[in-house]
This record gives C-alpha cells, sequence and structure tokens, in this order.
C-alpha cells in the first residue's frame, strides 16, 4: 500500500476521504494552523486504522490547532502539537481536544505549551491551556509522549478504557494529569516533575488527580502504576489525589471507586497529600514510596498516605511513607509491611546504599551504577556501616538492581517487601 504525503489541512481531508483501511498518511514539514476532523467534512468517519503521522521524524509536521470529533480506528505519531496562546485567551483554552472518539492512539506526540499574557494578574507569565483533552471517548491509548508548559497537561473526562504509558510532563502551572467519569484507566509508566505554580493563586496543585464533583456515577478499574513524581527543582504538589466530593454532596457508598490500585509509585514531593483516596471499595496501595527531597526544610511537608476511614476492603502494605492516616481499626482493612517511622523528622527520611552513601532521593546520577535495593533504612551511625532495622522494628527487604535495572516486581506486598526506587518503569 502506498503512503500518502500532504502539506496542508485540505490535502489531508482529501487523503482521509480516499483513505483505505490501515493507510499511512504523511505529514510534510511545515506548520499546520487547524486541523479538524468531524461529520461536516462529509467523509466517513470510521477511519479503519489510518495512521497520520510526519513524513519525516527529524522535522515534524507542527500543528497548531487539532479537533477530532465522533472519529474512530485513527493513530497519530510523531507530531508536534504546539500552542500558542494569543493575548487574552482564557487559560481554560483545549487547543488539541477529542470528543466522542473510539479507538484513538496518540504516539511519540510533543505537546509545546505557552505562556498566558495580558489575561489576569493570576495568569500572566504562568503555563497556560489544557495540553490534551478526551471527552466521550472509548478506547483511548497516550503513549511516549513529552507535555511541557501547560496549566493542565491532560484532561480526560466521561471515557473508558484509557491507557496512559511512559509520557513525561513538566513545567505544568496547576495539573498534571486529571480525570472524572471515568472507567477502566492504565496509567503507567509515567514521570511528572518540575511544576511552575503561581503560589500566590491559591491553585490546587496535583500531579495526578481524580473527582468526582457533579458525578452520579462511580468510577471504577482503575489501576496507577510504576510512575515517578518529583518535584525536581520545581514547586511541590499533592501527588495522587483521587478526591470524592460526590460525598459531601450527600452521596453514600455507591459513589465510592470501586477497584482503585495504586502500586510501585515514587513520589519525591513536599506536600502532605502524598497519595489522598476518598471514599472507595476493593482498594490496593502497595509498594510506594513518598519521600521530601529536603525532609528538613520548613517550607515544605512530609509526604503521607490518606484514605478516607469510610472506605472498605482496603489493603496498605509495602510502601514507604511519612504517616498513613485512616486506620481505626476497621474489620476490612490490612495494613502490612509499611515503613513509616524512618521518615519522621530527626531522622531526615535518610536511605542508605549498600556502600553506606546517604540518599535522600534517588535520581540518575546522584548514585553509582549499580545500587543495593535491598535495604531501606534510616542513615547508621557515623563511622559504622551498620545495617540496621527500621519501622515499628520491622527488617525491610526488596529486590535487588541498579539504576540500569531497577526493581520491578509488583506481586508479593503481603510481607515487607519493597519496590524502591528507579527510574520510572516502562510498561509496553
Amino acid at each position: 500500500m502506498t503512503d500518502i504525503y500532504v502539506s496542508s489541512a485540505e490535502e489531508l481531508n482529501t487523503a482521509l476521504a480516499a483513505a483505505s483501511a490501515g493507510q499511512h498518511i504523511l505529514l510534510e514539514a511545515g506548520e499546520y494552523d487547524d486541523i479538524a476532523l468531524w461529520y461536516g467534512l462529509g467523509i466517513d468517519l470510521d477511519l479503519e486504522g489510518v495512521t497520520l503521522a510526519s513524513a519525516d521524524p527529524d522535522a515534524p509536521a507542527v500543528i497548531h490547532n487539532f479537533e477530532a470529533k465522533g472519529v474512530s480506528n485513527l493513530t497519530i505519531e510523531n507530531v508536534v502539537f504546539d500552542y500558542d496562546a494569543v493575548a487574552g485567551q482564557t487559560p481554560f483554552k483545549r487547543p488539541f481536544e477529542f470528543s466522542d472518539c473510539v479507538n484513538i492512539t496518540l504516539d511519540g506526540i510533543t505537546f509545546d505549551g505557552d505562556l498566558a499574557h495580558d489575561v489576569s494578574v493570576e495568569a500572566d507569565g504562568y503555563a497556560t491551556g489544557i495540553g490534551l483533552s478526551v471527552r466521550g471517548c472509548t478506547g483511548f491509548t497516550l503513549t511516549d509522549s513529552v507535555f511541557e508548559t501547560f496549566m493542565i497537561g491532560a484532561s480526560f473526562g466521561n471515557s473508558v478504557g484509557v491507557t496512559i504509558l511512559n509520557n513525561d510532563l513538566s513545567g505544568m502551572r496547576v495539573d498534571g494529569l486529571t480525570f472524572t467519569k471515568m472507567q477502566d484507566v492504565l496509567i503507567a509508566g509515567n514521570t511528572i516533575h518540575d511544576f511552575a505554580r503561581n503560589l500566590s493563586a491559591g491553585d490546587h496543585s496535583d500531579m495526578i488527580q481524580f473527582w468526582t464533583n457533579g458525578n452520579t456515577e462511580a468510577m471504577s478499574n482503575i489501576s496507577i502504576i510504576g510512575n515517578t513524581l518529583d518535584m525536581g527543582s520545581g514547586d511541590h504538589t499533592q501527588g495522587i489525589f483521587i478526591g470524592n466530593e460526590a460525598l459531601d454532596q450527600g452521596y453514600g457508598t455507591e459513589m465510592f471507586y470501586q477497584s482503585l490500585m495504586i502500586a510501585g509509585n515514587s513520589l519525591i514531593n513536599g506536600h502532605l497529600n502524598g497519595i489522598y483516596v476518598g471514599g472507595a471499595n476493593d482498594l490496593s496501595i502497595l509498594g510506594n514510596t513518598l519521600v521530601n527531597p529536603d525532609p528538613l526544610a520548613e517550607t515544605t511537608d512530609l509526604p503521607r498516605i490518606r484514605v478516607d476511614q469510610v472506605s472498605t476492603d482496603v489493603t496498605i502494605s509495602g510502601n514507604v511513607a511519612t504517616d498513613i492516616w485512616g486506620y481505626k481499626d476497621q474489620s476490612d482493612w490490612l495494613l502490612t509491611g509499611n515503613l513509616t517511622t524512618l521518615l519522621t523528622a530527626g531522622k531526615a527520611a535518610e536511605f542508605v546504599s549498600s556502600d553506606a552513601t546517604v540518599c535522600r532521593r534517588f535520581a540518575p546520577g546522584e548514585l553509582g551504577d549499580s545500587f543495593d535495593f535491598t535495604q531501606a533504612r534510616p542513615a547508621p551511625p557515623t563511622g559504622t556501616s551498620e545495617f540496621g532495622a527500621s519501622g515499628d522494628g520491622m527488617y525491610a527487604t526488596g529486590q535487588s538492581g541498579s539504576l540500569e535495572n531497577p526493581p520491578t516486581e509488583l506481586t508479593d506486598f503481603t510481607g515487607t517487601e519493597l519496590n524502591l526506587f528507579g527510574p520510572a518503569l516502562e510498561f509496553m
């Protein structure tokens, strides 16, 4: 099958009308101001596996506005979605939007944002716009893409079967990833870091956020696995925030999150809410590591795990965190193998490598080529190599690994096994 080359939005529309199932349509290098795929084009919007990509990945096509409505079976690869904010534009502008679509894949996309100007004192000079908006979609996959400089990186709503793998988000003002009215979601192997907040604007900033405000149906089957959430040199934020405002609006257990797993995530941040979960049923929080890169700093806090105590069928196991809130001897809660006391102030949340190097954060380049992940404990006394016990007198063991080959096991959390730091895991 011969590839089709196009160099304008008009040529693209013509190519889509004539494309065969599985056709590759390649965008020549250049800038495309507006691409809109919707019923008004008069073409069949079931594209039957068409791939839209840059003709030359080293000189990718740059698209400034893109909208797909009612499109099915489309893959977009290796293009740049570049948002140029106009003066006075609302910070909630959605320049790249998918609505009522089925089986969409975005792979290797660069989402390049912008700063607001001539909007307001609170907005001007800060990242603006929503990088990716997905509404009312079934089967949406986002992989190996980069988001930089948006108010919100990506926003998902009223969708089923969403997969978000191995993406990088940085320079956000308010949120990294947000979700509402969702079913069947996998968020894995992503790196979210270095927020640039307006600290005087009262923003509720989260790296990953779910909410139920205004919802009438519970969200279910959500997995947040193996992500790295790192404040880096940016501003502190909440980490994974699973809000359940519906419980404050008169709803009961019918609005609990159902089948929610938060496992193997590394959070390096300075906010109390490292992991927060509102009312949920069948909740597993397993093998996460939450630390503050500077635990003695006066302007940031030590991150904790907090679960609404009304939640049911809860397992919290194998985590490293400052504290765990919510357990009140509920009969259907299991807490086991968690390390908390070693992260209290005074012990400085220090971890010790096999060569007795003190590490407050395990970022590539800060350790040698090899690191023994099998020990997690407070720093030993000066002049000794003692590997002390930690956390309620429990001795913690985990997998051995290195920065190039971090531990990846996420299966045994019933004892004291831990999955500690490493680069964001790759999930394919």
